[in-house]
């Protein structure tokens, strides 16, 4: 899993509002979303989530985390449509 995957699970957490939400969303464990948000966290160097064990808040440089993983999910899901377009127009020339 890439940091990319990892940005999005985070903004599923925080859609979701739990990560057992998350996990099941995904069909995965929730200690498995846990763990990566936890390796995202360590890969970037800053703390995302204050966790407690019935919730999480979002930390400032979470926040930001969640605005960034946003405009990511639309920069995909803009591409996909894009290449779905190409697919689906005819190419070349008439005659």
């Amino acid at each position: 899993m890439d940091i990319t995957d990892r940005l999005l699970m985070l903004l599923e957490v925080v859609e979701q509002g739990s990560f057992a939400k998350a996990a099941e969303n995904r069909n995965v464990d929730r200690s498995v979303v846990s763990k990566q948000i936890g390796r995202l966290e360590d890969e970037l160097g800053v703390r995302l989530l204050n966790r407690s064990t019935r919730s999480f808040s979002l930390t400032a440089a979470g926040a930001e985390m969640i605005k960034k993983a946003t405009e990511i999910r639309e920069l995909l899901g803009d591409t996909l449509r894009l290449a779905e377009n190409y697919h689906q127009e005819p190419r070349g020339t008439l005659r």
